[in-house]
């Protein structure tokens, strides 16, 4: 775990869960001004926001062992996306409670750790690692790899939003399982509305802004890897960034990430992305969709896949705080 983390586990842990009136007036404040009372408020939220979504990861670590797919889903958003095994997208609370119903039969106790976290308003994000053991023809075997979660807050309760099970490359793949695969289009900012369930104008708003702004980093993310553009292409994340590329280990900072994009980037070509999920709060935004890449022949050649991204803002400009990209698998197939 960074050091960051510890910061603000050890927080958490010093903390108890803040009354709803309260809780009301600290929403306000964030992401507060620079003055000591705001930071006091600042670091009280924060801490509220951790231990909620440590307390959402606990009863879905406990679910998930105890067979409950019922209760998994219940952790669930109405329209949260599910990305099991880094497969096919599943959308909406019944079909991950169907997913899990059939998932959890091979599924052995779940572990689950905390590598990573980001704080908005009413968004977090997560970035671990996982680890069981499925059972299939009375074969058991280790499946361990990382996830990202994304826990929001709907009213008193968060829920978890987007979530993906990215499979390590050295692990074995779970046995797969039929996945409702969801049909979802591309976003525009006039489509927001449906698909993540605002319904003030001031929400709409806000939410027009935030995905524009992403919109604009991804753009001249995508960019800096066409030109070849180094320094560009680092500036594009943020300090405490992660990226994750098809088939390799996190990275973790700007100097890690430089060291592994100085080799890759004269190797890509065109890069193509869309928005297929969106949702934003406060300072953080998420996005997930599909791209395209251009490589050339020695590198493996054109390659199609997803993204998963995390954008944080720092003053007034968004940055990436995690990028995670991979290939296909089978198309239908979906795992634990």
């Amino acid at each position: 775990m960074r050091s960051t983390s510890r910061a603000v586990v050890t927080l958490t842990l010093a903390l108890t869960a803040l009354p709803a009136t309260r809780l009301a007036g600290l929403a306000q404040e964030i992401p507060g001004a620079d003055t000591e009372a705001a930071g006091h408020r600042k670091a009280e939220y924060l801490a509220y926001v951790v231990a909620n979504v440590d307390t959402l990861m606990t009863d879905w670590r406990s679910a998930w062992n105890s067979k409950n797919p019922g209760g998994m889903a219940a952790l669930y958003a109405d329209d949260a996306l599910l990305i099991p095994n880094g497969g096919a997208p599943i959308v909406g609370r019944e079909p991950v409670r169907r997913h899990y119903e059939a998932a959890l039969q091979l599924a052995g106790d779940i572990g689950v750790s905390l590598g990573d976290i980001g704080v908005g308003e009413e968004i977090a994000y997560q970035f671990g690692d996982y680890r069981f053991v499925y059972t299939s023809d009375d074969v058991a075997t280790q499946v361990f790899g990382r996830h990202v979660t994304i826990p929001m807050r709907y009213g008193r309760d968060w829920r978890i939003r987007a979530q993906l099970l990215l499979p390590a490359p050295e692990s074995q793949r779970p046995a797969s399982v039929a996945a409702e695969a969801a049909n979802l289009e591309p976003l525009t900012p006039d489509r927001l509305g449906p698909r993540t369930g605002q319904t003030g104008g001031g929400r709409r708003s806000f939410l027009r802004r935030a995905f524009t702004a992403t919109s604009a980093v991804l753009a001249a993310w995508r960019e800096s890897w066409r030109r070849d553009n180094l320094p560009e292409a680092i500036e594009a994340f943020a300090e405490e960034g992660v990226l994750i590329l098809p088939g390799e280990e996190p990275r973790f900072g700007r100097a890690a990430i430089r060291s592994r994009l100085s080799d890759l980037l004269p190797a890509i070509g065109a890069l193509h992305t869309t928005i297929l999920d969106f949702d934003a709060s406060g300072g953080l935004s998420y996005a997930y969709g599909r791209y395209f890449c251009q490589c050339r022949r020695d590198h493996g050649g054109d390659v199609l896949g997803h993204y998963l991204s995390v954008l944080t803002t720092e003053g007034s400009e968004w940055h990436i705080r995690a990028l995670v990209l991979w290939t296909d698998v089978a198309e239908g197939d979906a795992a634990v």
